[in-house]
């Protein structure tokens, strides 16, 4: 019995310990240095998006938007009033969007950020079914940047791994304000 055990404990482990140790890709821009997956591929510069890294099949992606704020806002600011804003920003922006939380956590290597999950229609024919999102949301200084996880909602449980990681080599510095900006 204590035989099967273990080795069901390696079976359902072994994926998950496989995943963790996965090499890496370094992603460096003058204000953002990440890791991520080395069989997925990179965008940078589309808009107000940074860099966005996805599969091969873009059925997960990672997006690291920036956007600037009418007035600089720290961290340390963000109260109750700035999660339900974020949080009206999204239903806007997802209209379609069911089960919307958000929530103002503390991350370890980010510090206080605005953390929502919620479900929206999958928008690829080819991978039916919803797909959930992650975002964190967190201001630094003049730009408000948003870290956007999104994966097939059955799938999401297995890639949140690959999100933690992604999430922990994450650093940001945002850029100077310019002289008359501040």
């Amino acid at each position: 019995m204590l035989i099967r055990t273990y080795v069901m404990l390696v079976i359902l482990l072994l994926p998950t310990a496989l995943e963790a140790r996965q090499r890496n890709r370094p992603f460096k821009s003058a204000e953002l240095t990440l890791e991520y997956p080395d069989n997925w591929v990179q965008q940078t510069n589309i808009g107000t998006v940074l860099v966005l890294v996805s599969t091969t099949r873009a059925d997960t992606a990672v997006a690291i938007v920036r956007e600037r704020l009418n007035q600089p806002l720290d961290a340390s600011e963000m109260t109750e009033t700035f999660v339900n804003i974020q949080a009206d920003v999204l239903k806007e922006e997802h209209a379609d969007a069911t089960g919307l939380t958000a929530v103002l956590v503390t991350h370890p290597t980010l510090g206080p950020v605005v953390q929502a999950d919620f479900t929206a229609p999958g928008n690829d024919s080819r991978r039916p079914g919803p797909d959930r999102i992650r975002q964190y949301a967190l201001p630094r200084g003049q730009f408000l940047y948003r870290i956007v996880f999104r994966a097939r909602a059955i799938d999401f449980a297995k890639q949140e791994l690959v999100f933690n990681a992604i999430l922990k080599s994450l650093r940001i510095t945002p850029p100077a304000p310019k002289e008359g900006q501040e």
